[in-house]
């Protein structure tokens, strides 16, 4: 029978505990919650892995965006099964205007394109010429566009923090070491009465461990390695 290629972040805990000689659950959600944030600043710093989420946006030409969102990939509008990538501009006003408790936008946000008159076959254009622009609102937490987008659907790729605050957070197998060195390291800091040479080592582990991992999910496969090889190659007539 062939094993998950990923696992809840409870096993990491239980397993983590078996390497101790440890069978009981003394501690365990102390080792949960300091792997959770581990597992999150991996995320944060290292991974380079994201989600895709596809909101409609509102009447405010505004979207609001996961709890575990970070900081976006990339913005776009989906066209002939690809991604027409949007424009980012930091210049656009923020659209914090209240009426009644209830946030109205701005109606200069809110003004639309002539969408049927853009040059949709212009492959070759720089992001400087768009339909549809956005900002970012860190404050609110909400993506800002300016343009015609009310009711259309968007594409946001986004790094996350994956973990799901209802419990059943999953990590990949192959962080498993990874995640277990985490743990030992973070013990062991945490403790004052542990020699520093003894958590150095400890912290030097993690590293180790994290640079085999980073190895790992970086690696080329043999179709990739010959794709970017070829793609080099030119045919030029013989002379």
């Amino acid at each position: 029978m062939d094993t998950p290629a990923v696992i809840p972040v409870t096993e990491v805990v239980k397993s983590y505990l078996n390497s101790k000689g440890t069978y009981t659950k003394i501690n365990s959600r102390r080792y949960l919650q300091m792997l959770l944030e581990g597992f999150g600043d991996l995320n944060i710093f290292t991974s380079g892995s994201f989600k895709t989420y596809y909101p409609t946006i509102d009447s405010t030409n505004r979207i609001s965006v996961p709890l575990e969102y970070i900081d976006y990939v990339r913005i776009g509008f989906p066209m002939l099964g690809e991604i027409w990538t949007l424009t980012k501009n930091d210049n656009l006003i923020l659209p914090n205007a209240m009426d009644c408790g209830a946030e109205v936008g701005d109606s200069e946000n809110m003004t639309p394109i002539d969408f049927a008159n853009l040059n949709w076959a212009d492959y070759g254009a720089t992001g400087g010429a768009n339909f549809l622009y956005y900002r970012w609102d860190k404050e609110n937490r909400k993506l800002v566009f300016q343009g015609d987008g009310v009711g259309r659907q968007v594409i946001v790729e986004y790094l996350s923090t994956g973990v799901s605050l209802s419990g059943d957070t999953m990590v990949p197998r192959e962080m498993l070491s990874l995640l277990k060195t985490y743990l030992r390291w973070q013990e062991l800091s945490y403790d004052d009465r542990t020699p520093m040479n003894k958590e150095e080592i400890a912290r030097r582990n993690f590293y180790d461990a994290k640079n085999q991992y980073n190895n790992f999910k970086n690696s080329f496969t043999v179709n990739e390695f010959l794709d970017a090889l070829y793609s080099t190659y030119r045919q030029t007539p013989k002379r």
